[in-house]
């Protein structure tokens, strides 16, 4: 449970840095997994017209996790 919620402190304050720099308009804040995430999420709310049309940062923070985790055990697989 120690680790889960370090993870996901770590992967909150990344989604963090994201929305920062998207607000900003920095240019390559949609350039990996999560910022094409938070990317097709929020064009999904603006398409919508409220937050509720999007998924959450919890579900966000959950599908990083995921895709982590399952890229380290192909990684893994991939080098035995």
């Amino acid at each position: 449970k120690e680790i889960n919620n370090e993870v996901e402190a770590l992967v909150r304050e990344m989604i963090n840095e994201k929305e920062k720099a998207m607000k900003m308009g920095k240019a390559g804040w949609d350039d990996n997994f999560m910022g094409m995430l938070l990317k097709a999420n929020l064009k999904e709310i603006e398409e919508h017209g409220n937050d509720e049309a999007g998924i959450s940062i919890q579900e966000v923070i959950e599908e990083c996790k995921l895709f982590y985790f399952v890229e380290q055990e192909t990684t893994a697989n991939l080098l035995f």
